[in-house]
């Protein structure tokens, strides 16, 4: 191995509690060391960090993906990431929207400024076996499906008939499918039917003690009590893994998620047995299936804040680092509305790339698939591993001409505290 290395581009670098050395953090993978024998505020750091290894030593330090030989290799390594998964990958998503009908009337909905709602149809139903089987299980070993809606248990009797002709397609593919549900109708009836269909995971949205202020009926009465009630249930006798995703708003984040929230979580068994909590921010309109956005500086508080509640009281989160793709970006990525119309994210109706009858169309100019790759300051970005480009909703609603959903700011302003936490609750 060469012996000249050099401190890697995606390395963040913090000054340890008590000024006990510093911490090196790789944006690559989430690694982490701690060197207690350097100054983070020395501005000759870098040299030393570098002196600092034995040869023995630095092998190691490779392979965490701090020390590197060529700084300009290992970004072109890190840019094209992307493009070798394609490759490499052999995983699927789809998700698939059972009906755009909801039993609540959230004010943040997308749906509710849409008429004309749709069920999916036998037909639909059809066209997407056939479509797992002839597009899809002859590239992967693992097909991940996600039942969503509107609310997807409004149409059970749907859901639960395509999960078992999915099952069917094929022995040698393993199918992981989960439902994202309000949480209404996820009563003890309805539950085990969809294990029986096996799902064996639900994502639910529950928001804090201000939830029926934000997801109520019809006739306006509240949800959280149900909800909770309903999971409970599930935690109690372990039927299926259980994710919490909730929203939150610039003027009562803290509010919704006191410590009267998790304590009710805690009580009623939950908070022991959820796999992952995820928080995102609640816009006026128009709320986005995982994806955020980062332009408002009014998020960087609660973004620390909301994570820090989940840690300190062991509830299981997601780490911070991990290669972050839009879902645009990646092949076999798919949504498909009740209409067996396939788009490649909820939120961009206005670009189908084909439907489960006749096939996907060349799409890559509707998108500006991998424009990131040419924009110079996002090649040379230390952030790029968390980002590539950010979501391509948000990107091509932007004006700019990059067309690049820039996070730079954000993880300027979070990240540091983000990685402080990682390093402080052990994830």
């Amino acid at each position: 191995m060469c012996n000249i290395l050099k401190l890697s581009s995606y390395t963040i670098k913090l000054s340890a509690q008590n000024d006990e050395g510093i911490y090196l953090y790789s944006l690559k993978n989430g690694n982490v060391i701690h060197i207690d024998k350097i100054d983070a505020q020395d501005d000759n750091k870098d040299n030393k960090i570098e002196a600092f290894f034995e040869n023995d030593e630095k092998e190691l330090l490779v392979e965490m993906g701090f020390l590197v030989e060529d700084i300009e290799n290992e970004r072109q390594s890190v840019i094209d990431l992307v493009d070798n998964m394609k490759i490499e990958n052999k995983e699927a998503l789809i998700a698939i929207s059972l009906t755009e009908k909801c039993n609540l009337s959230c004010p943040h909905c997308f749906f509710t400024i849409k008429d004309n709602l749709n069920h999916i149809s036998e037909n639909s139903i059809k066209g997407i076996i056939n479509f797992i089987r002839s597009s899809i299980i002859n590239n992967c070993n693992t097909v991940r499906i996600i039942f969503y809606g509107g609310e997807p248990l409004i149409n059970i009797k749907a859901l639960i008939t395509l999960a078992q002709k999915i099952q069917d397609i094929s022995k040698d593919v393993d199918f992981v499918m989960s439902i994202q549900t309000n949480g209404t109708l996820l009563t003890p009836h309805n539950v085990e039917k969809l294990v029986k269909a096996g799902i064996k995971k639900a994502v639910i949205s529950v928001d804090g003690l201000l939830h029926d202020q934000v997801r109520f009926f019809k006739n306006k009465a509240g949800s959280f009590n149900i909800v909770i009630d309903n999971i409970a249930y599930i935690c109690k006798h372990e039927l299926m893994e259980i994710v919490i995703n909730s929203t939150f708003a610039k003027e009562d984040y803290m509010l919704s998620y006191s410590t009267e929230y998790f304590d009710i979580l805690y009580d009623k068994g939950i908070a022991q047995k959820i796999v992952d909590y995820n928080f995102f921010p609640r816009l006026d309109q128009g709320c986005g299936y995982g994806c955020k956005t980062t332009d408002e500086e009014w998020l960087y508080k609660p973004t620390v804040e909301l994570r820090d509640e989940l840690l300190k009281r062991t509830i299981k989160t997601h780490p911070i680092i991990a290669p972050s793709f839009c879902g645009v970006e990646l092949d076999n990525f798919f949504f498909i509305s009740p209409e067996g119309t396939i788009y490649k994210c909820p939120l961009l109706k206005d670009y189908s790339i084909g439907n489960v009858f006749e096939g996907i169309k060349t799409h890559s100019h509707d998108f500006q698939l991998r424009n990131w790759k040419y924009n110079a300051e996002c090649k040379s970005c230390k952030y790029l591993p968390l980002c590539y480009g950010g979501c391509k909703a948000m990107s091509i609603s932007k004006s700019n001409n990059s067309k690049i959903d820039c996070r730079k700011l954000f993880y300027g302003k979070v990240l540091e505290d983000l990685i402080r936490q990682d390093i402080m609750y052990g994830i």
